[in-house]
């Protein structure tokens, strides 16, 4: 308990459960912080969930090395064209990086103008991670997020990397915010999840997360309930908590209750300090109204305007399992593939914008992660099957922009999994770099957080440290 978030919370909360200063939801909603936040690394999670065809996001359209000389002459493009003869992104319409050979999708418009720094008045603050996966890759969505969430593959862990991260912050038993995660999402993250509990919050709606009561069918506010419910746990008495330490399990689903009524005021006051004048940037009102994965990324730029301590907030996209119409025929860019893609970056875009515009661009480092790739050929169906290594995508102000990792072998012979991309970065590494470089966790302290190390474990220069 004192070791996990809601364990760390208590002690914010509870003077008798743990030892410390009692808060009451009172005191903390009169000293509302003000819009801006305190200043320090954010880190935000954007999941792309059902395995992202890599091989037409960051698209090998122009790289004339030959892939494997020892097993053939072909270049790594005509590989790519050849064994996509319907589904390939045609080179004329690809959005180059550079002169590195390869180009992102077309609808990545916003992402290639992070990448080419507004036609070079800013700096390159796209980082492209190549070949990202892991060893013995489990093509099984299930299994391979819940590998990507604990960053211990092929292991049964019911821990999470970044509920680690939680209990290294909270380990010396200071004071900390249950609000130190937010994901926007209807269930917790494995991800989020601690040693012994679900850390953080998770709400698909910070708008709509408080108090509610089913009583006549759905749910509504209900102030009085609220107002009872708050005597019965004792968070608002100024000398009795209202636990009872005789009884392990109750006190820890009271202290526990304590710990979301305290998140939800916090929430409140984030949304209400920034009410007036968020948002800032000009660039929501372009995004397409279903746009389901913006709306969580604006919802992460009020909370963040609004002064929220959050360090890690987690949001996520579904639908990249496109094992049919991922891409229309015809050669018409348009399918099931380019429409998710044209969220994605209208999302970031605007959330970028957002950053920028409320001086917190150089305090964001975004990161996209997918549980696997797709395979190098495509299927009968208009679409790609599961695959292993994929690229992954960092963004911030504080990102070294570039081309990092190399593309795995596309030629048959050094494929794995029925035609799969060989990883050729460990996606703990890129964990590794958040943590060490972003969020400030010192090397020694690595392996509590990230207990098993894959073979080369060596941090990426994709982000310059925070200071």
């Amino acid at each position: 308990m004192r070791r996990s978030v809601y364990g760390a919370a208590a002690t914010w909360t509870v003077p008798s459960f743990l030892g410390h200063t009692m808060s009451t939801l009172d005191a903390f909603a009169s000293s509302a912080p003000p819009a801006g936040g305190s200043g320090g690394p954010i880190v935000v999670i954007v999941q792309m969930e059902g395995g992202n065809d890599g091989l037409n996001t960051v698209v090998p359209h122009d790289v004339t090395a030959v892939d494997d000389p020892a097993v053939g002459t072909a270049t790594v493009s005509e590989i790519y064209y050849a064994e996509r003869p319907t589904l390939a992104i045609p080179a004329e319409n690809v959005l180059p990086l550079g002169s590195t050979g390869f180009g992102l999708h077309p609808a990545l418009t916003n992402l290639h103008g992070l990448w080419t720094g507004n036609g070079g008045t800013d700096p390159n603050r796209l980082a492209v991670v190549n070949g990202v996966g892991y060893p013995n890759a489990n093509l099984s969505h299930f299994t391979s997020t819940d590998f990507w969430n604990t960053a211990q593959p092929n292991e049964p862990v019911r821990d999470g990397w970044v509920g680690r991260y939680f209990d290294h912050v909270c380990a010396g038993g200071g004071e900390c915010d249950p609000a130190l995660g937010v994901a926007l999402d209807d269930r917790p993250t494995l991800a989020f999840r601690t040693a012994t509990s679900n850390a953080g919050i998770t709400t698909a709606n910070p708008g709509n997360f408080g108090w509610r009561d089913e009583y006549y069918g759905y749910m509504v506010e209900d102030p009085s309930m609220e107002r009872l419910y708050r005597r019965m746990t004792g968070v608002d008495h100024p000398y009795d908590d209202g636990i009872d330490p005789s009884s392990e399990a109750l006190a820890f689903v009271k202290q526990s209750a304590q710990s979301a009524m305290i998140s939800s005021e916090s929430i409140r006051c984030a949304l209400d300090a920034g009410s007036g004048s968020f948002p800032l940037a000009t660039e929501w009102a372009s995004v397409a109204s279903n746009n389901y994965l913006a709306d969580q990324m604006r919802d992460v730029a009020s909370l963040i305007y609004g002064g929220m301590e959050t360090q890690v907030y987690h949001v996520s996209q579904g639908g990249y399992d496109t094992h049919a119409d991922q891409r229309d025929g015809g050669g018409s860019l348009t399918g099931t593939h380019t429409n998710l893609l044209t969220m994605l970056d209208e999302a970031i875009g605007a959330f970028v914008a957002e950053m920028k515009a409320q001086g917190n661009w150089d305090r964001v480092l975004l990161v996209t992660v997918s549980e696997f790739g797709r395979k190098v050929i495509e299927n009968g169906s208009a679409g790609t099957d599961h695959g292993a290594g994929a690229p992954l995508f960092a963004t911030g102000g504080g990102v070294n922009g570039g081309l990092y990792g190399s593309l795995p072998s596309l030629s048959a012979a050094n494929r794995i999994k029925n035609d799969s991309l060989d990883p050729t970065v460990d996606f703990r590494k890129v964990y590794r770099t958040v943590l060490e470089s972003w969020l400030g966790v010192p090397q020694g302290q690595i392996a509590d957080i990230l207990p098993s190390a894959p073979a080369d474990f060596t941090p990426i220069s994709f982000v310059t440290p925070f200071s």
